[in-house]
Parts: C-alpha cells; sequence; structure tokens
C-alpha cells in the first residue's frame, strides 16, 4: 500500500503532466489529500532531513523500531542508513527523515509499539501463570483440590497460549540439600 506521501506526489505528477481534464480531476484529489492530512505541495517537495526522536520504554523495542523503519523504507533507503541510539540513551531512538517521512512513520510506528506492549504483558502474565502450574507451586496443605486451584476465570484463547508455555518449560523439581 503506498503511503499517503507517495500517493499525494503521484497526483501531483499528475496535475504537472496530465491533459486538461484529467489534470484538473488530479488537482482537486490533491488538495483534497493534502487538506486532509495537512500537508502543502511544499511539503511534497522538501526533501530536508531532520533528526526525529521517538520514545520506547525498553531495549526490547529498539528491534520494533528498526523493523518498522525496514518495513516502511526498506533496507536500502536513506532512512535506513540515518537511525541510531546512543549506548547510554536506551529510552530513545532517532532517525533523520523528511517531514513527510515522520508523518508517515510516526503513527505507523506508534500503533505496532502499543500493539507490542499490549501483545508482551499479555505473555507475561501468562508466562507467570504458566510456570505456577507447570512447577506445581499451590499451598500443599490447601484444602482446593488440584484442578481447583489450576483453572480460573480465564478465556480459552488465554488457556490455551498458558497450557502452550507450560508445555514449552522444563519441568524443573527443587531438592533441599540438607548440611553437616
Amino acid at each position: 500500500m503506498d503511503s499517503i506521501i507517495e500517493k499525494a506526489r503521484k497526483v501531483l505528477a499528475l496535475v504537472e503532466q496530465g491533459v486538461e481534464g484529467e489534470a484538473q480531476a488530479a488537482k482537486f484529489a490533491l488538495e483534497a489529500l493534502l487538506k486532509k492530512h495537512g500537508l502543502t505541495i511544499e511539503d511534497l517537495k522538501n526533501e530536508k532531513r531532520e533528526r526525529r526522536e521517538f520514545s520506547i520504554k525498553s531495549r526490547n523495542e529498539i528491534l520494533i523500531f528498526n523493523h518498522c523503519i525496514i518495513n516502511m523504507f526498506g533496507h536500502s533507503s536513506s532512512v535506513w542508513g540515518r537511525t541510531y541510539t546512543y549506548k547510554r540513551d536506551y529510552r530513545h531512538v532517532y532517525a533523520e527523515m523528511t517531514d513527510i517521512e515522520y508523518l508517515d512513520f510516526k503513527p505507523f510506528f506508534e500503533f505496532h509499539i502499543k500493539q507490542f506492549r499490549k501483545e508482551l504483558k499479555k505473555m507475561i502474565a501468562a508466562t507467570k501463570t504458566a510456570y505456577i502450574n507447570r512447577q506445581n507451586l499451590f499451598d500443599p496443605n490447601s484444602s482446593e483440590k488440584e484442578d481447583d486451584r489450576k483453572t480460573s476465570n480465564i478465556d480459552m484463547q488465554e488457556l490455551y497460549r498458558i497450557i502452550q508455555i507450560m508445555d514449552s518449560m522444563e519441568s524443573a523439581s527443587y531438592h533441599k540439600i540438607l548440611s553437616e
């Protein structure tokens, strides 16, 4: 799917190179597209790059940022070649982008980082539950039946995820070492 900028640039080319009615229709379409996204024709022609800052919460999110850059611009793009972090500052990543590239990329990245955080939170919760159940870390003196301890009010999708994680875990046993 073309980005907003790419679409606008194609329509602009049609305005500049089209014939009579085609050029006129393209002009109206371009005006509507620019107005809808708060852009100008100068924005479409601007190639000046500026350093853009993006906030992340962990070093793991740099991977998501990098893959968003690659997905939108490709490995061979000038944006990918101008993406960087600072060793001591893992809360921010930077990329040199034009205004148009930034307007395209920012909501794309924000969507994916939000989705990543949501999925990670679900996976961590499922992993905790799976570990507790896999290692049977319950009160041995409890009067509850074993099956009652392991089930709670969770949906089938979450239960399936927990079972998959449990199945992938090693069944470890703790052995108390008696010292002399």
